[in-house]
């Protein structure tokens, strides 16, 4: 019943009755998913000047980092150097497929760059061509061409291959080039690089295999399995996913030629270890105070996964943020936000460990939380990350007393819309603590939490 009046003796008065029925409504409609490949919205590092180190783009996601090769001026024949050309110093990129990714997460995945061999076998074949072509430009007498070339042959064959030189001076006869002896012998290291078979005969003691010297003895003892199959850099992935977000984590090695060892990149040179997070959603939005779509004064839960790497170890586990939306906008700050990263395993099904102080014993990590994360709007997007006020504590499950980390932060941004809030939530997160975390080094997670009924 209801009635509207001053007075019910009014002849104003109006009363009346009412019956209403229950309409059911279907439940909001929701984005579908799709097979990790678009990237709306992305959280990558970056570098001291603010530089991106990794891009996600057209179903790509490049890694950029400094790129390392031969010092030819030591004598060591494994010796690196930053590589610098024009005075810059040369970034390497990897690119690799997101479908790729996607496809083989769970698991950690190898994805190898460029052959040492095929590149040396590309650059030889190249400078032989560029050497047949000049001598019908150069007499026999001009070696003004001739040995630039061939001495770059040689550097060619120590900073790709084997890490010494070889060829010595271009060969000459009675004072003047010897062009065919040179073709020939060009020609019989190029046919040596075309299999793993012809580079081990090239290689065998006691042979006039070329890469063998007047001593009977190769340039250089080789493993050829291992040196066909070296490449200059390769990049391990572990990757994860949930409906609206994709994340992973990296690690690089780099070898400076065909029979040297791999050398894990552990610096802060854009190299990694570290992480990425990217999610098919739009960032969300958030345009003015009373926006339906944004619940002012709520809190939410967002609940899923996370990849984390430290030094060349691989770990796994959940993440769990806890958020409070502020009643209205305190200048661009939207909330507050609590992340607990828990139950971390490497690959092999073992605990993440903390050593106490004197490493005496070391204790297994239950939870990782940092706490009282701002949530920010920047340009009408929603963001975390964390401030002066934010606080880290590492918790164990024998509930021994918590320990504080050195450092830690939180980065990352909401994504999607809806009636209840964000969809979901993807980001950036690193502990570091004087060496007693897991292997010692800095610990970079990324992670997709998506928003619990």
């Amino acid at each position: 019943m209801w009635s509207v009046g001053h007075d019910r003796l009014d002849s104003t008065w109006m009363a009346g009755g009412f019956g209403a029925d229950r309409v059911a409504t279907g439940p909001e409609s929701r984005p579908a998913s799709d097979l990790g490949t678009s990237a709306a919205t992305t959280v990558v590092p970056r570098g001291g000047g603010g530089e991106p180190l990794a891009e996600i783009r057209d179903g790509v996601l490049e890694l950029r980092g400094t790129q390392y090769g031969a010092d030819l001026g030591t004598d060591d024949p494994d010796d690196e150097t930053e590589v610098f050309r024009g005075g810059e110093r040369v970034e390497q990129a990897h690119l690799l497929g997101l479908h790729q990714l996607f496809d083989e997460q769970g698991s950690e995945q190898l994805h190898g760059g460029h052959s040492l061999v095929e590149m040396a076998r590309g650059e030889i074949e190249r400078l032989r061509g560029a050497l047949l072509q000049s001598f019908r430009l150069f007499d026999r007498a001009d070696m003004s061409f001739r040995e630039p070339v061939w001495e770059r042959i040689d550097e060619h064959i120590r900073y790709w291959l084997f890490g010494f030189g070889w060829l010595g001076e271009y060969p000459t006869r009675r004072g003047r080039a010897d062009d065919q002896t040179a073709l020939e012998t060009l020609d019989g290291v190029l046919e040596a690089l075309e299999s793993p078979a012809a580079l081990e005969a090239a290689l065998q003691d006691y042979t006039d295999g070329v890469f063998v010297g007047r001593n009977g003895r190769p340039i250089r003892e080789v493993d050829v399995r291992e040196a066909w199959d070296r490449v200059e850099s390769r990049i391990w992935v572990w990757t994860g996913s949930s409906r609206y977000t994709r994340f992973g984590a990296w690690r690089k090695q780099t070898a400076v030629n065909a029979v040297a060892d791999y050398v894990d990149r552990l610096e802060l040179d854009g190299n990694g270890p570290d992480a990425f997070a990217y999610s098919p959603l739009p960032q969300t939005a958030y345009t003015r105070d009373g926006d339906p779509r944004f619940p002012l004064g709520a809190s939410a839960t967002y609940s899923g996964e996370t990849v984390a790497v430290q030094g060349t170890t691989f770990y796994t586990g959940t993440v769990d943020l806890r958020v409070r939306w502020h009643d209205a906008w305190q200048g661009a700050e939207a909330g507050r936000l609590w992340a607990a990263i828990s139950g971390l395993r490497n690959d092999h099904g073992d605990w993440l460990t903390y050593a106490e102080a004197g490493g005496t014993r070391r204790r297994f990590v239950d939870t990782m939380r940092i706490a009282n994360v701002a949530i920010l709007v920047d340009s009408g997007k929603v963001r975390f990350a964390d401030d002066s006020s934010s606080q880290a504590t590492i918790r164990f499950t024998d509930r021994a007393a918590p320990a504080t980390p050195e450092a830690a932060s939180i980065e990352g941004k909401f994504v999607g819309n809806s009636k209840d809030g964000p969809l979901a939530a993807i980001g950036l997160w690193t502990v570091e603590s004087g060496g007693r975390l897991g292997s010692g080094g800095r610990m970079r997670g990324a992670f997709g939490a998506e928003l619990a009924p």
